[in-house]
């Protein structure tokens, strides 16, 4: 049996089933493990989706690539928008669902995706790897499934225990078992653990239900969907009744207090403040008379309708009783009783912004165990759990989305940083620039990162740019015109201002964005003002092993909820609960500092250990560096290591632009001495030889062709490019007697630490070859120089990342940095005309450069930050040309960050 996956997830609910779908689709070979598979997808409470706030999670899990919007269109028997008369903020989507149908859906979906394994069973487990890293599941059958990744939703199935008065037994939901021994695996993790209640009304059978007497609620006539791909709704439609508890439904409560698990403390779990049960509405509001109930069908092929209002954990006669007193209700059978449920969750707070555990490498929570209540916040965090564990298999930038941007962010943001002590619940009064991030534009905000990540197919894709470019080009057409005047005006809508032909040309959907956009516009620019603040204080990052207790004038308290939250930036830092204004400005005032320690004085200007500088600080002036060919082949060409070269390279094995094979050493370096010496006045120089392997030949040999540097005067270093497979003791020790005359360096040619990654470039040696070229080095104290490529194909952030850390601990001298360019004759060029490689733009570039820079050793001299190749033989991207473009890019995007080199290894 293949027991071997990417990520694997452990629950089939709401969160389980976004998790699987994602990883699935971004190509992770995917396992869902699931205690019941004809439970996929199941709706333990009320049957609908969405909701005030909720409706615009739906929206955003949709426009990221999620399922949940599609099911609900797929299924829904009600649509609804909510807050109608008030401002577009606020408004959201609300969905009757049919209850079966969803399930069904949800598993056929689940079962049908390509790359998705499913499997019956129950986690018992957690496998732990070398350093407290996830590696597997083991289940109650003794079945062991392992993978790179695991994301954990088990709803309230951890140590479940259900309550229906003051009888209690075991139980993820009525009749299904729970899980008490994967809750002591977690514990035994090391994560905190604690205890929430929730709970469910009973259902009641429609035949018994007096309708007449009730007030019927209709959905909406014009139905807007959940999916930005639904085009039409054309499923039947049902209405909901609205009834009211009275004071004899409250009188039979309070005289049954004493019966209730939650009022004599059997239940020790804390309950949802926002969704109380009926017999705490009774105890906290006793100045009210009556309370709202809304019975909901719960299909079009059932005869259960859903009370919702009066969930309850009272006993069966109570519940009885108290359905009977309601107004149509007198006659009405309960099919199935109402009930509570205690569950363990994990403190949030120990979780990174991408839902992985901080101390638990490789391990993502998503859904009720994170501490929320309801489908949509459960979706949501499933959704970007699985979104991250696949990241993290196939070494991708992690996904984290800002509170700017998204209602995801807010909760995501609010769980990790504040942390909850009862269930968390999703508002509108929760997010701060909910004008901007309405319901409407989820697509325009989102799906651009869904399509990057690999969610978005190309087709919704264009579609969504095309939508944006249609509204913006509206609103340009409108200003234009002045028309934009009149809409502002109270009363007057988009169809007022507009001719029939000019509305043809959007879509309702698109029509209403215009008219948000218009008519709030200076509300809409104060709040892009207060985001452009808010970014500037979340653009400076911690760095990620920060000893807070070492902060002088910060209260130990703050220090201990800091080290706590490990928080990623001081954004994050000011939200934490007790982190006083005056603690951000010294933590502001300590990251100063830290910066700059990290740079050398005589680098104070730069964010990085420039290379320039330290020659101008070490010889008095500026020095120019002089590329030679020497005509010295490659082992990697003639078939001593291999034939062709490293795929990038091309026949010119990387020589100067000016640089000429055929003309002799000491000419090379003449004519380039002069010419500098005519045009930039320069005194010193350093004699590159740069051109293939400048070790590939006997010492004796070598050394009359590096003699060769003898006679010129101003020449003050020496810097030897090679291959790490190219040296030897003997070549070294030559090398090394050059020290008393000149700065001398050897330069490897490494361009990634990943053996498989060497393979793809046909480099012909191993990440080991080089660290002992570098030791040899070392040990006869010549300088070392690396050279690593950003943006190689398969490898993502983490790889380069991870290539950065292992040359810190190496302990090289120097750094060049290079992007992945295209020249004519390489093997790379058929690759890139054949569309099997992807370059990188130029701001993904810098950014992924900081992010190398940010982790690399702050005392590695950075010698070189882009490449730049002849024009003549470059293919692309065209960005490359521009270097110093490039540079001031990757400038900017530091100080944006706040950070500098070796930020992240303090």
């Amino acid at each position: 049996m293949n027991n071997e996956y990417d990520v694997i997830v452990i629950g089939g609910g709401h969160a389980g089933c976004e998790a699987a779908l994602a990883s699935a689709r971004m190509g992770c070979k995917t396992l869902l493990l699931t205690m019941n598979v004809d439970s996929i997808g199941l709706m333990p409470c009320n049957p609908a989706i969405g909701g005030l706030a909720k409706g615009q999670l739906v929206k955003e899990i949709d426009a990221l690539g999620g399922q949940m919007g599609k099911a609900t269109d797929a299924t829904a028997i009600q649509f609804r928008t909510l807050n109608m008369s008030k401002g577009p903020a606020v408004r959201s989507s609300r969905a009757q669902v049919d209850r079966h149908a969803y399930q069904l859906y949800m598993r056929s979906i689940v079962e049908t995706q390509p790359g998705l394994d499913i499997k019956q069973g129950l986690a018992e487990e957690m496998i732990r790897g070398e350093g407290n890293y996830i590696r597997g599941i083991r289940t109650s059958l003794d079945e062991t499934f392992y993978a790179k990744a695991i994301v954990i939703t088990p709803g309230t199935f951890l140590n479940g225990l259900i309550h229906i008065g003051l009888e209690h037994f075991p139980g993820g939901r009525i009749d299904e078992k729970p899980s008490s021994s994967l809750s002591n695996s977690l514990k035994d993790l090391g994560l905190k653990m604690g205890r929430l209640k929730t709970g469910t009304c009973a259902r009641i059978d429609g035949r018994t239900i007096n309708f007449d007497i009730l007030i019927p609620q209709h959905g909406d006539k014009e139905i807007s969907p959940f999916s930005f791909t639904t085009k039409q709704i054309t499923r039947d439609q049902l209405p909901c009744y609205i009834t009211h508890t009275n004071k004899n439904t409250h009188d039979i409560i309070r005289e049954n207090l004493n019966r209730s698990p939650l009022f004599t403390g059997i239940i020790k779990g804390t309950g949802v403040r926002y969704c109380p049960s009926i017999e705490d509405k009774i105890y906290r509001f006793p100045e009210r008379d009556s309370h709202h109930v809304f019975l909901e069908p719960e299909g079009l092929n059932t005869i259960e309708y859903y009370p919702n209002g009066i969930s309850t954990s009272l006993p069966v006669d109570v519940q009885e009783r108290i359905v009977h007193s309601i107004k149509g209700l007198e006659n009405a059978r309960i099919t199935r009783p109402g009930y509570g449920i205690e569950y363990d969750f994990v403190d949030p707070t120990q979780l990174y912004p991408t839902l992985e555990a901080k101390t638990v490498p490789g391990l993502y929570l998503g859904g009720q165990i994170n501490g929320t209540t309801g489908y949509e916040e459960a979706a949501s965090l499933g959704l970007m759990a699985g979104i991250n564990a696949a990241l993290k298999v196939k070494s991708g930038k992690p996904l984290i989305l800002d509170r700017s941007q998204s209602y995801i962010a807010v909760l995501i943001d609010d769980l990790v940083t504040k942390g909850t002590n009862e269930p968390y619940r999703m508002f509108t009064s929760r997010v701060e620039y909910r004008l901007l991030i309405r319901e409407d534009n989820a697509d325009l905000r989102l799906t651009p990162i869904g399509y990057e990540i690999g969610l978005i197919d190309e087709e919704r894709y264009a579609r969504t740019v095309k939508k944006k470019e249609r509204i913006e080009g509206e609103i340009r057409r409108l200003k234009e015109s002045h028309a934009e005047k009149v809409l502002r005006r109270p009363g007057i809508s988009y169809s007022d201002v507009t001719t029939e032909e000019d509305r043809e040309r959007l879509s309702p959907e698109e029509a209403k964005v215009v008219e948000i956009e218009i008519k709030y516009e200076g509300f809409i620019r104060r709040q892009l003002n207060e985001i452009d603040r808010f970014e500037k204080i979340e653009r400076i990052c911690m760095p990620e092993n920060m000893d807070y207790k070492n902060i002088p004038s910060i209260s130990a308290e703050i220090q201990e909820k800091l080290t706590k939250i490990k928080p990623a930036n001081l954004g994050q830092a000011s939200r934490i609960s007790g982190v006083t204004p005056a603690a951000i400005s010294i933590l502001m005032v300590y990251l100063e500092k830290i910066r700059r320690e990290r740079r050398n004085d005589s680098t104070f200007m730069k964010p990085y250990n420039d290379y320039n500088t330290y020659l101008k600080e070490r010889f008095g002036e500026k020095v120019y560096r002089i590329g030679i060919d020497a005509g010295f082949g490659c082992p990697n060409r003639d078939g001593t290591k291999g034939t062709g070269g490293c795929i990038y390279c091309d026949e010119n094995g990387s020589r100067a632009l000016y640089a000429k094979p055929a003309i002799s050493v000491p000419e090379q370096l003449k004519t380039r001495i002069d010419y500098l010496k005519k045009e930039k006045g320069a005194g010193k120089f350093i004699a590159y030889f740069q051109a293939f392997t400048n070790t590939y030949a006997p010492a004796d040999q070598l050394k009359k062709t590096y003699d060769q540097l003898l006679p010129f005067e101003g020449i003050v270093g020496l810097s030897i490019g090679t291959r790490p497979d190219a040296v030897d003791s003997e070549k070294l020790k030559l090398i090394a007697s050059y020290k008393d005359r000149y700065e001398t360096w050897i330069e490897y040619g490494l361009q990634s630490s990943h053996d498989k990654t060497l393979k793809l470039l046909n480099r012909g040696h191993s990440y080991e070859d080089f660290a002992k070229a570098v030791k040899l080095a070392k040990e006869h104290s010549v300088r070392v120089c690396t050279h690593v490529i950003l943006g190689l194909p398969g490898e993502a952030r983490d790889d380069i990342i991870a290539t950065a850390k292992k040359l810190s601990e190496l302990k090289i001298d120097g750094i060049k940095i290079h992007l992945l360019h295209v020249l004519k004759g390489s093997a790379l060029e058929k690759l890139y005309l054949d569309g099997e490689i992807k370059l990188l733009s130029q701001d993904e570039y810098a950014e992924l450069a900081c992010d190398f820079l940010e982790n690399l050793s702050k005392d590695i001299i950075v010698q070189r930050l882009t490449g730049q190749g002849s024009p003549e033989n470059h293919v692309a991207p065209d960005w490359a040309l521009n270097k110093l473009g490039t540079i001031r890019k990757m400038e900017e995007a530091f100080a944006k960050r706040g950070t500098c080199q070796g930020y992240r290894t303090h």
